[in-house]
């Protein structure tokens, strides 16, 4: 498992408060996760940074160009404890970086590939590349 910093003995005595305050269901599903490590997300293999945990225990990821390959850089929210699984840092020649950085570029993505998405949601199908638009590829209908 790949370690991307050395917390302070602050954020750790911090991250061990979370622990201790959250109900036992949520501190069983999030005491083997070490915020300070790199994810992968089992789904779609991209590599995440956790950045949170929500009350009913889901966690809060991030999807970065530091650690991927992606169309742009996000924020994923409901993502289960269980749909992660240690991982190394990035190969030396893997490709990594993130395609679009602007805010606008990104809306009109967005806005381009929003009709794929919510054919994809109704319909239950999902992209044959990755689950996701992330490859930019238009998704199954």
């Amino acid at each position: 498992m790949a370690r991307i910093a050395n917390p302070t003995p602050q954020q750790v005595a911090q991250w061990e408060r979370r622990l201790k305050t959250s109900s036992s269901s949520i501190r069983a599903n999030i005491e083997h996760l070490d915020p300070w490590s790199l994810y992968q997300l089992k789904d779609t293999g991209h590599r995440v940074l956790l950045e949170g945990v929500a009350r009913n225990g889901s966690l809060v990821v991030s999807v970065r160009g530091a650690y991927n390959h992606v169309v742009f850089e996000r924020v994923v929210f409901g993502v289960m404890p269980d749909d992660l699984e240690p991982c190394e840092l990035p190969g030396p020649d893997e490709k990594l970086g993130a395609e679009l950085t602007d805010d606008e570029e990104i809306d009109a993505y967005l806005a381009k590939h929003r009709r794929n998405l919510v054919i994809q949601h109704e319909s239950g199908n999902s992209c044959p590349h990755c689950s996701c638009t992330v490859c930019g590829k238009p998704l199954t209908q």
